[in-house]
């Protein structure tokens, strides 16, 4: 049995400290090596999506495309059609499930901007959109595309959408914000 000198000991220790560093650093370098090849590796459309975004958008550029996980596997991509920005939510087999373009209050029909004003109860409509709904959430076609309208208030201080039809129907109820910004108000209810 080797006697336990006061080198001894603070040399072991040392050399354990040494090895838990190596493993922690190791371990980093690995995780981070991991994350940088992880967001570099670009996503891409299944064929079936890549044919339906082109026949729906034809010399669209494409700006973006991010991985949508709902009840099906779906792509949020983000095009311009004509200057103008739109995103398409489109599943791997290939179906349109809706088109969202911003659209000035302004340009709204005349009963959608009625009826969001009369909803936001005097509020300012922050951001409206034309959604035109193409399929179901079970990755259906329908048959024949809606429009519904979107816009942002907000009420007592909370950001709020409001979802109306073509003639001003409210579709659902004023919603917290529901954009994957982080900025969701009824995440904790």
């Amino acid at each position: 049995m080797i006697p336990k000198t006061k080198w001894h000991s603070t040399a072991l220790r040392s050399t354990m400290r040494l090895t838990a560093l190596g493993v922690i650093g190791c371990a980093a370098l690995i995780s981070f090596g991991f994350a940088l090849g992880a967001a570099r590796e670009p996503i891409m459309l299944s064929d079936a999506a890549q044919k339906a975004i082109e026949a729906a958008f034809p010399n669209a550029p494409v700006q973006s495309i991010e991985r949508e996980r709902l009840v099906v596997d779906a792509f949020d991509v983000e095009l311009t059609v004509d200057g103008k920005k739109i995103d398409a939510l489109v599943t791997v087999d290939g179906t349109i499930l809706e088109i969202e373009r911003r659209i000035d209050p302004a340009n709204l029909p005349a009963a959608v901007r009625d009826s969001l004003t009369k909803i936001a109860a005097g509020t300012e409509l922050q951001e409206t959109e034309e959604i035109q709904l193409r399929g179901e959430l079970k990755a259906m076609p329908i048959d024949k595309p809606r429009t519904v309208y979107e816009a942002e208030v907000s009420v007592n201080g909370k950001d709020r959408t409001i979802v109306v039809d073509a003639n001003g129907k409210q579709t659902r109820g004023i919603e917290g914000d529901d954009d994957d910004d982080d900025e969701d108000d009824d995440d904790n209810k």
